[in-house]
């Protein structure tokens, strides 16, 4: 039986709930407290949310070509959607039919694995879309740098650092405006977004067709390039085929998740790979000098593609802020509904999981990743930060594959819409081992500094979440504490009023029954 096909059992009933669904995990948006539906996403809409969060556009590729070549880079692209991106984009379409609650894989790890390893992981994921967050505002400058300075200059390090900060802020606000005024804007924004930014590629493949040469897209890696750097380019090419998991942030609020999900992943999967593979070979043999491939190469092979030139540079300029833009604003919508969901596991505060009474959206939760992110807009050494992040995120999907796996046997009644059609426990297993034995294979290949970033990450997770259990701990100890003194007051209260109402009766006693006496005779 093939692994990677599904079974789609009848759909279930509109209305009903999913069995044994926990009460306070992940609570499902259905309705305002009116009774009007909440934002509903489309099939489609959900769709070009998805290629925002995994792709955004063909640009971030480019390192990858540098230190690997076109040819493993090629290669690896055809690979690794099958050993990683097809798994991920499955296992999100059952786990989000099956549990389509608001919180996406926090909800699957505390039902598969534990509240424990959910908020640890939820931990781990809210740390690095914080640093996600931050540092696709400073992408969206570089893309710029063209128009604000020489050809050769990027805004990013030309601006000064508080001017880089009050735009960068100010790109953050916007994108967190957008998130308040629901997930139907968010979904119609993507489309849009989408639409802008891969049209000058389709430009730039349709005039460099004729240039394409076999020669240089067989080009092998070149040498002199090390554990760390092919550690990185593994992390960069993994970045940009992930986070389809993300879309299971948005359960509750699609309008057919059983209808939508499949479809979407699939769809947004497709598109990756074509977004990616189509402008990589036309640039490649353009601009065969891979030295000089590097974040926004694409700009200048459209300088030496026949027929273009300037303007299909700005072109291609102002589709990279756009789509580092798009990127930005599908990561803060589902790390606000992480938050969320950490929120009702009761590891982050109750009102940062409250949703606006009127728009029925995390307003709150933007609010903290939009603030959050502004302040890590003064970090530096992104590309180690992004190696960091990568590595949080393989930990975690891999923790998520293993729950997937674990609810077959936990809860094997569980209703699944749809099933990935792996067979008996043996045969997930096996589906579920290409993506685990990858996320070993990237902390093998990371360098030190990495590893050393990630081991001070878990600890420092680690010792939050005890830090939170001891403080909840004597929360409750004290709440506990001041019901029985509570308790222990009302009682003597109570003994001391009976004891007033037996000496008030031994007082009146004889007199009213000296009345009783004369009312009798």
């Amino acid at each position: 039986m093939p692994l990677i096909s599904l079974e789609r059992p009848e759909r279930a009933e509109r209305g009903t709930t999913t069995a044994g669904a926990p009460a306070g995990v992940g609570a499902t948006v259905a309705a305002d407290g009116a009774g009007r539906p909440a934002h509903k996403l489309s099939a489609v809409q959900l769709m070009f949310v998805t290629y925002a969060c995994v792709c955004g556009g063909p640009f971030g590729i480019e390192p990858v070509v540098r230190v690997m070549g076109p040819a493993v880079t090629l290669a690896l692209l055809c690979v690794v959607p099958l050993v990683w991106s097809l798994q991920e984009a499955l296992m999100t379409a059952e786990l989000s039919c099956a549990l389509p609650e608001m919180g996406g894989f926090v909800v699957w790890l505390s039902r598969g694995l534990g509240e424990s390893a959910a908020q640890q992981i939820g931990y781990w994921r809210v740390v690095s879309s914080m640093f996600d967050i931050a540092s696709y505002p400073l992408l969206m400058l570089s893309y710029l740098g063209p128009h604000s300075a020489s050809e050769d200059d990027d805004a990013a390090a030309i601006l000064p650092l508080g001017a880089r900060w009050a735009i960068g802020t100010l790109v953050l606000c916007a994108a967190g405006a957008l998130n308040a005024l629901g997930v139907e804007v968010v979904g119609n924004a993507s489309a849009a977004f989408a639409a802008f930014t891969l049209a000058p590629f389709v430009a730039l493949v349709a005039l460099g067709a004729p240039q394409l040469s076999g020669a240089a897209i067989a080009t092998g890696p070149p040498a002199g390039q090390g554990r760390a750097d092919w550690g990185g380019a593994l992390s960069v090419l993994l970045w940009n085929l992930s986070y389809f998991d993300l879309a299971g942030t948005f359960a509750s609020e699609v309008a057919d998740a059983q209808a939508s999900f499949l479809p979407a992943m699939l769809g947004a999967l497709a598109l990756a790979l074509c977004a990616y593979a189509l402008p990589l070979l036309v640039g490649v043999s353009v601009a065969p000098d891979f030295s000089l491939w590097d974040e926004g190469y694409f700009v200048d092979i459209s300088r030496g593609v026949h027929g273009g030139g300037r303007w299909l540079g700005r072109w291609l300029s102002a589709a990279g802020a756009v789509c580092a833009f798009a990127v930005l604003t599908s990561i803060i919508s589902t790390s606000s509904r992480v938050l969320v969901a950490l929120a009702q596991l009761g590891v982050a505060p109750r009102w940062v999981g409250e949703l606006h009474p009127t728009l029925r959206t995390p307003v709150r939760a933007t609010v903290v990743n939009v603030a959050c992110g502004s302040a890590l807009l003064l970090c530096g050494e992104w590309e180690l930060v992004i190696t960091l992040c990568m590595s949080l995120y393989m930990l975690s999907t891999a923790a998520e594959f293993v729950a997937l796996a674990r609810l077959r046997a936990l809860e094997p009644d569980l209703a699944r819409p749809y099933r990935i059609a792996a067979g008996d426990r043996r045969g997930i297993w096996l589906f579920v081992a290409p993506p685990l034995l990858l996320c070993a294979v990237l902390v093998a290949v990371s360098g030190t500094s990495t590893l050393a970033l990630i081991a001070a990450t878990l600890a420092a997770s680690f010792g939050v979440q005890r830090a939170h259990r001891w403080w909840a701990a004597r929360a409750r100890f004290a709440t506990r504490s001041a019901r029985l003194a509570d308790a222990e007051l009302e009682v003597q209260r109570g003994g001391k009023a009976r004891a007033a109402n037996g000496a008030g009766k031994a007082e009146h006693g004889p007199e009213k029954f000296e009345s009783s006496s004369r009312t009798k005779r």
